[in-house]
């Protein structure tokens, strides 16, 4: 047996965090498996603050405040906001509708990307099935490509020594100047190292 409540009224006066504990535990103790948890839309007033996967928090709380199981909805629109919900344990099940009605084909695309060959496919869309899976794993691979080109370049040292001991000194020295300024800095105000580098390179 699942209830839907709303954790929140996102009003004055509404259901306190104390009280949405004390309700939830009295669900459980009455024989509840799962509590949907949702938030609002119980006065005209309420001012409800939304923005990407804003339920989920209550969702999380609920389930290791109480110790039950627990659904999240609300504005959750991609697989992967789905799966990082049910992988880092917000909660035990995703519910979703708008994006389901956006685009029907939901599910299905989502298995194509995740490679998920036992996800159900109607007959008649099995000619398409394997197109589907061939496509997604090209377009993770050309996303992923894209990500790691346009990843800013390491600050790390590796090949040339100099740069580490340069950066090295600058580090020695900014905690110098944190303790004593007037010993650490230059006449413009400018890291010692920057100075040292700019030096030597001309």
């Amino acid at each position: 047996m699942s209830v839907r409540i709303s954790a929140t009224d996102w009003a004055p006066g509404g259901l306190s965090d104390e009280d949405l504990v004390a309700a939830t535990k009295m669900l459980k103790d009455a024989g509840c498996d799962l509590i949907d948890v949702s938030t609002g839309q119980t006065v005209p007033q309420q001012k409800p603050v939304y923005g990407r996967m804003y339920q989920a928090s209550y969702a999380d709380w609920v389930r290791n405040e109480v110790g039950i199981a627990t659904m999240t909805v609300g504005a959750i629109t991609t697989p992967d906001q789905v799966n990082t919900l049910l992988a880092a344990g917000k909660a035990d099940l995703v519910a979703l509708a708008r994006p389901h009605l956006a685009n029907p084909y939901f599910t299905l695309q989502a298995s194509a990307w995740y490679q998920d060959a036992s996800q159900y496919w109607p007959p008649q869309y099995l000619s398409g099935r394997d197109q589907a899976y061939r496509n997604a794993a090209r377009e993770r691979a050309e996303l992923t490509d894209v990500k790691l080109r346009a990843r800013p370049a390491s600050h790390e040292a590796k090949d040339d020594p100099r740069a580490g001991v340069q950066r090295a000194a600058c580090s020695a020295a900014l905690g110098r100047r944190i303790r004593a300024p007037s010993r650490t800095t230059t006449a413009n105000g400018a890291c010692p190292c920057a100075t040292t580098a700019s030096s030597s390179n001309s």
